[in-house]
Parts: C-alpha cells; structure tokens; sequence
C-alpha cells in the first residue's frame, strides 16, 4: 500500500466574505505541480467528493473532476447531467 507523500498537503487559504469566511485546502504532488500553466482554454477546476466510511474510519475520496473554460458557473446539477 502506498503512502501520501509527506508534502502532499501544500497549504491552507482563508478568504473573507461578507457571507462568511471560506476555506480552502490545497493538496498536490510535486508530479502535479510540473506543468506549465496555461490561462486559458481552461480557467476552474470542480471535483465531487464523497466520504465513505468503514468501521471508525472516514475518507474523502474524489468521484470525478470537471475541468471547465469560461467565467460563467454551472450549477452541480448541469455538470452531473451531462
């Protein structure tokens, strides 16, 4: 069984909203962050994730990634229908 690389945490954002402040975790491999960034086509990322639990152990494992161009949000709704 592998392991999570000791620097797969990279850090943690908090932004202030009026609405409440949000939080942001962020997690990557080295492999990962290799790459050149390009602005566009694509501009957001979106993941679903769902937490499964065995016995007293609870993990977040990721269903599937929406790799998304332009600024408009779809709503979760749209990207699971399609």
């Amino acid at each position: 069984m592998e392991t999570i690389s000791a620097n797969f945490f990279r850090g943690d954002v908090t932004i202030e909203r009026s609405s409440g402040d949000g939080c942001y975790l962020i997690f990557a491999t080295t492999e990962q962050l290799a790459f050149k960034l390009v602005r566009k086509p694509f501009t957001r990322l979106y993941s679903v994730d769902a937490f499964l639990r065995s016995d007293d152990e609870v993990k977040q494992v990721p269903l599937a990634f929406f790799i998304m161009s332009g600024a408009k949000s779809p709503t979760t709704t749209q990207l699971l229908r399609a």
